[in-house]
């Protein structure tokens, strides 16, 4: 809608960011310019650090984590609330959107939860796909409060992935010397190939 969203100024932006950082294995780096770690979770922490929100990891304890593997391609971790009297875990998880959206059964609203249809559901999986095509990794982040198969959308995340800048130059000169290219990427969509390929299209119009 426009807003402007400041640290904790927005529930459902809290809700987004404390998923990022709690289903996350990086450690905040408070100031300095590189994360160490996974890139991916590197990108979320810095997201969570630019809302002033990375310390949100200390109001939560873990207690197990389920890894991120190809065959899922989501990652889980329970966690307890610090200041939760009952000490009740619940699940965060980030991971592949059309996964996620699939375990997703209801999304949260400024007007509470609301359920999860399939229109809804196929909606959430374009918009991903247009993030995709916009060149960005994009991960879907959700809560659970019984298993991680039972979830709560919480929203998209879409991350800057560009190819380095001497891919195009060095897939363009094998090209020129009639070397056959095949690409393969993990991604869907192909979405850093395709602007990898925008790319040296539109240097070969130039010339």
């Amino acid at each position: 809608h426009g807003e402007v969203q400041h640290g904790r100024s927005h529930p459902l932006m809290e809700a987004l960011t404390t998923a990022c950082v709690v289903c996350n294995n990086v450690q905040p780096t408070y100031g300095k310019k590189r994360t160490l770690g996974n890139p991916t979770e590197a990108a979320l922490m810095g997201f969570a650090q630019k809302l002033g929100l990375e310390d949100l990891r200390n109001d939560w304890m873990r207690v197990k984590e389920i890894p991120f593997t190809s065959d899922s391609k989501t990652m889980a971790v329970q966690a307890i609330y610090n200041r939760d009297p009952e000490q009740k875990p619940l699940w965060f998880v980030k991971g592949a959107p059309e996964i996620l959206l699939e375990k997703c059964f209801l999304f949260q609203t400024r007007d509470g939860r609301q359920n999860m249809t399939t229109k809804t559901r196929i909606s959430l999986n374009d918009h991903a796909t247009y993030m995709m095509n916009q060149g960005l990794r994009v991960l879907a982040l959700a809560k659970g409060e019984k298993t991680p198969d039972e979830l709560i959308f919480l929203g998209l995340v879409g991350i800057s992935d560009p190819p380095r800048p001497s891919a195009s130059k060095a897939v363009a000169e094998l090209r020129e010397r009639g070397v056959e290219l095949k690409m393969i990427t993990g991604g869907k969509n192909g979405a850093c190939v395709y602007h990898l390929l925008c790319s040296i299209q539109t240097r070969e119009r130039r010339r």
